[in-house]
């Protein structure tokens, strides 16, 4: 019979290093009640950062490991070992385990069939993977992502604005991983002209989480074996230059950038932008216009197409409580607030924080290991 340990009448499954169950919990109340009922002893991870049977020192110890995407803890608890692990994100993604790993499962589409193609670049010391990475960090001014506002953006948050254009380079990282290496070329290309030419709307994000994710996963220090992480910098790396390119160019037709958010470009400007690298390809770029636009914050914006109300919140809002996000209507954006909350590394505990903290940890967030 299977063991389980039972805490507010919740069951939570138990497991060893061969029987390897894990207890998912998306819910803040239930994940900081169950760190109220730890044990007092903290082991140690590994060098590389992760759970380890070896850092079980005593009967009552428990390992946690967190990053940006999920936090993972051990314990034994009166001789039984179990796992948790708490994701923020709906119950329903939660159980999907294609959801949950998707950036994994990506890497691995992707590792089967470039297999050849990605030896040269193989790295596996976790310690390599992150000095690239925090290399790359460090020459773009402490971000690896460009996810903020500009000057003007931010004194033009929150009021209505006509004339707003939408940028969006097509497959961005992608498309770097391509143009930078073109051994590449023939397989991220056939999955774009999958994604272009998707039969359903589901199909299309299935074969564009297929190619972004991987790229993240790339250089993830959260996974184990060969990692590539020269291709994943060369990727953002023109993905970023690109935008600086493409900024350069929207100034000099006198527009006016607003921010950016990962691989486009808010422009507000009475005419339209023109560029010789608009066109439908990878390393290409699609532009739309916006009949009204507001910004709440880079992460929270709400906008008329063609008389049709749109809303972009990353993450969930406390508004949904009240009435499903697909019948919100203008203004509804600010009849509450995104739900944030920030892992306390001293209390281990999710505290929930505003917008505006929400936003400085989204863009910290992108700048250290949350991209898969």
């Amino acid at each position: 019979m299977e063991k389980k340990y039972i805490y507010n009448s919740i069951s939570y499954k138990w497991c060893d290093w061969i029987k390897y169950n894990k207890n998912y919990i998306n819910d803040v109340n239930e994940w900081n009640e169950l760190i109220d009922m730890l044990p007092e002893n903290r082991g140690e991870l590994t060098q590389g950062g992760n759970l380890s049977k070896h850092g079980f020192v005593t009967d009552q110890t428990f390992l946690i490991n967190s990053s940006m995407s999920s936090i993972e803890i051990g314990a034994i608890i009166s001789g039984n070992m179990y796992f948790f692990v708490y994701l923020p994100r709906d119950k329903e993604e939660v159980k999907d385990k294609e959801i949950r790993n998707k950036g994994i499962n990506s890497f691995k589409i992707i590792k089967d069939e470039c297999a050849d193609l990605l030896k040269p670049y193989a790295v596996k010391d976790n310690g390599t993977v992150e000095l690239i990475k925090n290399d790359y960090k460090n020459e773009n001014g402490g971000k690896i992502y460009k996810v903020e506002l500009t000057s003007i953006g931010e004194f033009l948050k929150d009021q209505e604005l006509d004339d707003v254009w939408h940028l969006d380079l097509h497959s961005g990282f992608p498309s770097g991983l391509v143009i930078t290496h073109p051994e590449f070329k023939l397989v991220f290309e056939r999955y774009y002209w999958l994604k272009q030419n998707a039969a359903t709307p589901e199909e299309r994000q299935k074969y564009k989480d297929l190619m972004n994710t991987c790229i993240g996963a790339m250089w993830s220090s959260k996974l184990k074996g060969n990692r590539y992480p020269e291709l994943a910098r060369d990727a953002v790396k023109w993905n970023n230059d690109m935008l600086d390119l493409l900024t350069k160019e929207i100034r000099q037709q006198g527009l006016t950038v607003l921010g950016y958010n990962t691989d486009g470009i808010f422009i507000k400007g009475n005419k339209r932008f023109i560029s010789a690298l608009e066109g439908p390809n990878m390393g290409q770029f699609g532009i739309e216009k916006y009949d009204k636009f507001r910004m709440k914050s880079i992460g929270c914006y709400e906008y008329i197409q063609d008389g049709v109300y749109n809303v972009r919140c990353r993450g969930r809002h406390t508004y949904e409580r009240v009435k499903p996000r697909e019948e919100w209507q203008w203004g509804d954006i600010y009849k509450g607030n995104i739900i944030g909350y920030e892992f306390n590394k001293q209390t281990l505990k999710q505290e929930e924080i505003n917008d505006e903290e929400r936003e400085e940890t989204e863009n910290r967030a992108k700048t250290n290991k949350w991209l898969f």
